[in-house]
């Protein structure tokens, strides 16, 4: 039996209640205190360091200083001094302090911020949430710039913001995830927030909100953000939305690209037992505008019993997978291992059945930079996980030196994609005139001519593998139509090799693993399909 892990509930509320039975053993009356920062700074980058206070309108609190102290030797203490009194239901502040004089390699730290309520001083050390024993932020000051190659942008494709605010969790702001996200060497990342969170009033996430004002916010500051970046870092515009399943069951669909937002309210908790999706899964892509992309959001993953029985959750189905218009599928890594071979398993025996289906991920993190934690027991504890955080699982889009959202949405709805957790690829098949066919497209004339790169680098570990798949759906397998198993530690690979395509073949899909002493690397593309 496939056991999955527990489904992360980051940044978590700890200020909600139920009504009937007002109890919670990690309810306080003083607003969540939360320090945060990338898992991993690009070379020449400054280290931004994201400070956040949630519902202090009912709980004011004044942050005095901020001190960052080094768990390790000759790194001095740096401290910033603040003295800001904050009422409000949510306030943050993104610090910067230069890198250039740290030590190029992983480092502990903590962010202690010093503040008082009711002139009552106490410290917070990166975070105080009750239960969860103190532990230090993690960061890898990176000796090595990402490994990119030309003509590909990469970024985190699902992702959740401040927008995202409940009963149980919340996000970070839109412009400090775009900005921690370009610290780590991202070029993009997309904004998918619930919909049942989308559609709320600003003075309530129980109620909802018939103008939409949050929702039109969401869209404006992502549309200014593009505006003022235009070229250079995007944030794709998209929603999470809560779907109904062939079983009337709740699923969730991401949802890219700006629009109409798209009800989907049936596992939002906002009316208990109120459970029926507002729209299927078809009603929602029969009414998407072209423009827009719809992804099966981790169709991997089965959420924990509580979650199916009382909100009705459910994991998406091979005839909920069939779906005509449904554009890809997001599988899931992280740290845990199966839940992306489950994904991609399933993946692949939808491409061995007939579905073109493209192939991309994401963290659907919270905030999440460099920890987080969860809801264990419901208003009873909380405690410290380790799953995936953000940036640890990336979409990659071809995409020019100067990029735009409009184009990179164009490029997944054309479903040229391929997912990595480091490592960079290419592939590409050439037809008989010379045309160069990408990941997602179909090649109805191939010449058996293909281009296969790779690229990584010492922080991802060199490259062990790079390999060509076929898929043969006469024989309901995979079929390995070329390896390569560089003897030498090599942190690049290109070839330019013919292969001679069978008939059997419907599509051949490019796959590279590296290897370090502590962890394997993978990077997978959509499949160039070989007939119509």
């Amino acid at each position: 039996m496939i056991s999955f892990p527990p489904q992360p509930r980051p940044y978590v509320e700890t200020h909600y209640r139920f009504r009937a039975v007002p109890v919670s053993r990690y309810y306080r009356r003083v607003p969540e205190i939360i320090a945060d920062l990338p898992r991993r700074l690009e070379p020449g980058r400054d280290l931004p360091i994201l400070i956040i206070v949630k519902d202090a309108h009912r709980f004011p609190v004044k942050i005095h200083e901020v001190e960052i102290r080094w768990r390790a030797p000759n790194l001095s203490t740096l401290k910033l001094h603040l003295d800001k009194v904050i009422d409000l239901p949510y306030w943050s502040e993104l610090v910067t302090i230069h890198a250039d004089s740290l030590p190029r390699r992983q480092l502990e730290l903590d962010v202690v911020i010093r503040a008082s309520q009711n002139n009552r001083e106490f410290l917070v050390t990166n975070h105080n949430f009750p239960g969860i024993p103190d532990h230090p932020l993690i960061i890898n000051l990176s000796a090595h710039p990402f490994p990119k190659l030309p003509e590909w942008a990469l970024g985190d494709l699902h992702v959740h913001t401040r927008y995202t605010d409940d009963q149980v969790e919340f996000g970070a702001p839109i412009e400090a995830t775009a900005r921690i996200s370009q610290s780590m060497g991202h070029d993009f990342f997309a904004a998918t927030d619930h919909s049942y969170d989308l559609d709320d009033s600003w003075k309530s996430y129980l109620k909802n909100d018939p103008n939409l004002a949050k929702y039109r916010t969401f869209a404006e500051e992502i549309d200014r953000w593009n505006r003022d970046h235009a070229g250079s870092f995007q944030v794709i515009p998209g929603e999470e939305v809560s779907a109904g399943s062939s079983r009337r069951k709740n699923v969730h669909l991401l949802i890219l690209g700006a629009g109409d937002l798209i009800p989907g309210s049936g596992d939002s908790a906002e009316a208990w037992f109120r459970t029926k999706p507002d729209l299927s899964i078809a009603e929602i892509l029969e009414r998407l505008e072209n423009h827009r992309v719809a992804i099966a959001a981790h169709p991997d993953y089965q959420f924990p019993f509580l979650e199916r029985f009382l909100l009705h959750r459910d994991t998406w189905r091979q005839e909920d997978l069939e779906t005509p218009c449904l554009t890809g599928v997001q599988v899931v890594r992280g740290h845990n291992p199966l839940p992306f071979q489950t994904g991609l398993t399933l993946w692949i025996e939808l491409l061995l059945g007939g579905q073109r289906l493209s192939l991309t991920t994401g963290s659907d993190a919270h905030g999440d930079f460099n920890h987080f934690s969860q809801i264990k027991t419901p208003m009873i504890k909380l405690e410290l996980a380790r799953h995936s955080v953000f940036g640890d699982d990336l979409t990659l889009i071809p995409a020019p030196k100067l990029i735009s959202a409009s184009s990179l949405l164009s490029e997944i709805g054309n479903r040229h994609t391929a997912i990595t957790t480091g490592p960079g690829i290419d592939f590409r098949l050439f037809g008989k005139q010379g045309e160069c066919y990408l990941p997602g497209d179909t090649c109805g004339d191939g010449s058996g001519h293909a281009l296969i790169q790779a690229i990584s680098s010492p922080e991802f570990g060199r490259i062990s593998h790079a390999m060509i798949w076929a898929g043969n759906p006469r024989l309901q397998a995979e079929e390995l139509a070329w390896i390569e198993q560089p003897a030498d530690a090599t942190f690049r690979v290109e070839r330019e090799l013919p292969l001679e395509l069978q008939r059997d073949w419907n599509y051949l899909r490019a796959e590279v693993q590296t290897q370090r002493a502590d962890a394997t690397g993978r990077a997978l593309t959509t499949p160039i399909f070989l007939n119509e």
